[in-house]
């Protein structure tokens, strides 16, 4: 695990008081549950080159989709819920304050367009240094 992945899940287990083995576990308490997706949440704006499979490795072998529903449901709480919203943006400014201005407004396809734009300029850099 990178050391942003592990920033990432720090600040969440102080903010929080749930641990990573918990978040790890396949508990569907509450707290847990939300813990768990603002990680994935979090951990996906930083970090545009692992997988949503690689994320799901990261807390006990979830499915991709387990990811992918953890994004948007972030995403809605935000968008309708004030204490939420106070409370993400106090992580964002713990975590990275650079993400401030895509909280909230991040979709899905948006997402996907950045992975696919930074993966190409990555596969082209490499591809550039192959051939030499």
């Amino acid at each position: 695990m990178s050391a942003r992945i592990d920033i990432i899940i720090s600040t969440i287990e102080k903010a929080t008081g749930i641990t990573k083995i918990q978040m790890e576990s396949p508990s569907r308490k509450r707290e847990i549950v939300i813990a768990r997706q603002l990680s994935m949440y979090f951990i996906r704006l930083d970090d545009l080159i692992i997988t949503q499979r690689g994320i799901g490795a990261i807390f006990g072998n979830r499915d991709h989709s387990t990811v992918i529903h953890a994004f948007q449901t972030v995403d809605d709480h935000y968008s309708t819920d004030k204490n939420y919203k106070a409370f993400v943006n106090d992580l964002c400014n713990q975590i990275n304050p650079k993400y401030s201005n895509l909280l909230g407004q991040l979709s899905l396809e948006t997402y996907s367009f950045l992975v696919n734009k930074q993966f190409n300029k990555w596969n082209k850099k490499e591809l550039s240094t192959l051939s030499k």
